[in-house]
């Protein structure tokens, strides 16, 4: 196998797969995201005075409704410990390619440089969680649970 073929087999392809889904991830969030947007915008454009649309809101179902469609307290803490878990899992992956390349040292190379890639990114995300979950608690997004 030659140089090019090993690169493409070994580095290319999986990251074209994993750029592929992610797109695929992206446009469907999009569009879910804009669906959202519009069946707002058609429940709010029933409502033809003030008075009917805050005797809604004041109503169980509007309340009902007003939970559904705004984001509560817990979503920065999802978004944090998604964070956190990627960089984890990402970092974790980028080791194992590197051991891998360990057992197959003619390929050792691009293992090598595929998992600091890896790593990198890996670290990428655990410093972001880091710096997003102490600026969130400076900025009083996330309260400290009192509870434990």
């Amino acid at each position: 196998m030659s140089d090019p073929d090993v690169f493409l087999s070994i580095v290319a392809f999986p990251l074209m797969f994993v750029f592929m889904g992610w797109l695929i991830w992206t446009i469907l969030e999009w569009f879910r995201m804009r669906h959202k947007s519009q069946l707002q915008n058609k429940i709010l454009e029933k409502f033809t005075t003030v008075k009917e649309l805050n005797d809604f809101i004041q109503s169980e179902e509007g309340n009902k409704f007003l939970k559904l469609f705004s984001s509560n307290g817990s979503a920065p803490r999802q978004k944090i410990l998604s964070s956190l878990s990627r960089g984890i899992v990402i970092s974790f992956i980028g080791v194992s390619l590197i051991l891998v390349g360990q057992i197959f040292s003619i390929e050792m190379k691009y293992f090598l440089a595929s998992g600091v890639v890896l790593i990198a990114l890996g670290l990428g995300f655990l410093v972001s969680t880091f710096i997003s979950y102490t600026l969130s608690k400076k900025w009083g997004i996330i309260e400290k649970d009192n509870s434990s």
